[in-house]
């Protein structure tokens, strides 16, 4: 998650995370961020905005890490319809694209190149992984990433 406490699997709560893997990972000149799926579980009861304040306490904290490291947001990948509810997921879309506009950093919808399997309606597929993959490479290539 981005913000939020998993009462059922501990250690999960990216905000809690992050400063430690921006340190042991140093030095870093790109971060791609990708989180929010998980921010959905029903027992959350978060909307799309507010998994996006999540995730610019994120952002805040990878800026605050080194101003000079470059950020890829990534919004998740569109829940199966037996998951989530569908009208939800293109909020969370959207959302990510206004911060990073916000936020001045580049911007990247795995929803546009990736689905969810058929198999649990949730995680990405073999097929999916591998153009979400390029998807990034690319994004990095041809934008100020890989100034």
């Amino acid at each position: 998650t981005t913000v939020f406490e998993d009462e059922f699997r501990q250690n999960r709560k990216g905000s809690d995370m992050l400063p430690v893997l921006l340190e042991s990972h140093n030095p870093i000149n790109i971060v791609v961020l990708m989180l929010g799926t998980n921010d959905c579980k029903s027992y959350y009861h978060a909307s799309a905005e507010v998994i996006g304040k999540g995730i610019e306490k994120l952002i805040e904290q990878i800026c605050n890490y080194s101003q000079s490291v470059k950020i890829l947001l990534v919004s998740p990948i569109l829940l199966g319809q037996e998951v989530w509810k569908t009208e939800f997921d293109p909020e969370l879309k959207a959302v990510y694209e206004r911060i990073a506009k916000k936020q001045n950093i580049e911007f990247l919808a795995a929803s546009d190149y990736a689905k969810p399997s058929k198999e649990d309606q949730e995680h990405m597929s073999v097929e999916g992984h591998r153009r979400l993959a390029e998807a990034v490479i690319e994004k990095i290539k041809n934008s100020a990433l890989s100034a």
